[in-house]
């Protein structure tokens, strides 16, 4: 019984650790600056913010807001004032949502 109780215990610890581990390589980003330049063939965008400037990579998924309107990756212009929120990686952000500043 308490052998069976240890390998369960250790079993847990084994998953939390996993969890915690892709919790980590995924972590949240959020940048708001104005767009430099814009990729069509890669549908990516940089982004100078007050750090510096940010590569932003988008998929099929990104959703695209202007106010209350939902746009296209067309849409965007060098100079939009924006928020992405989405994920880090290594060199760059995955936009998940990209909002344009209608102020």
């Amino acid at each position: 019984m308490i052998q069976r109780s240890i390998s369960l215990i250790g079993l847990m610890l084994v998953l939390i650790v996993t969890f915690m581990m892709i919790e980590t390589s995924a972590q949240r980003a959020q940048r708001t600056g104005d767009i430099t330049s814009i990729d069509l063939e890669s549908r990516s965008f940089a982004v100078k913010t007050a750090r510096g400037e940010t590569s932003i990579h988008t998929t099929e998924e990104t959703v695209y807001m202007k106010g209350d309107e939902k746009i296209s990756f067309e849409d965007l212009k060098v100079g939009d004032h924006l928020q992405v929120i989405g994920t880090r990686a290594t060199d760059h952000v995955l936009a998940q949502e990209v909002t344009i500043n209608t102020d």
